[in-house]
């Protein structure tokens, strides 16, 4: 199997929570940091699900907790927006960065968004800042820059 099959299968499977099959994938070879995806790594894509056990998983393997990009920005935002209270408290384990900015801002801007309390505290506690998307200029009921 190509490492470029065994990168993509990681992510489906983390997608996905099979930590089975994310299991068997990392111990014949994927990385765990190919980028690229929706959710940019299979460490974004776990953490907006429920499975801690797959997560610490993919940190114990080599998974960069701040890897930025994709649809949420970050781990530890994705996490947040789900209000994935274990998983927030285990990537701020990791050393997690917790004012990366993402599309809909940081994860405490996105945990307030959803109205997630209990990650709110956590990210509180933890010294978090909430920080928005720079849309000066943006009308956002239309959407256009004037």
């Amino acid at each position: 199997m190509s490492q470029q099959i065994l990168d993509k299968d990681l992510y489906q499977a983390s997608a996905g929570q099979n930590l089975r099959t994310a299991r068997s994938l990392l111990d014949r070879g994927a990385n765990p940091n190919v980028a690229g995806f929706e959710y940019n790594s299979a460490l974004q894509a776990a953490a907006r699900r429920e499975s801690v056990e797959l997560v610490q998983l993919l940190l114990d393997r080599g998974a960069q907790v701040d890897v930025q990009g994709g649809y949420h920005g970050s781990a530890l935002i994705a996490a947040a927006q789900y209000g994935n209270l274990e998983i927030v408290k285990l990537l701020i384990s990791a050393k997690a960065n917790l004012n990366i900015c993402g599309r809909y801002g940081t994860a405490l801007a996105v945990a307030r968004d959803k109205h997630n309390e209990d990650v709110v505290n956590v990210l509180l506690r933890a010294g978090a800042t909430e920080r928005r998307p720079n849309t000066e200029g943006l009308d956002t009921h239309f959407g256009l820059r004037f």
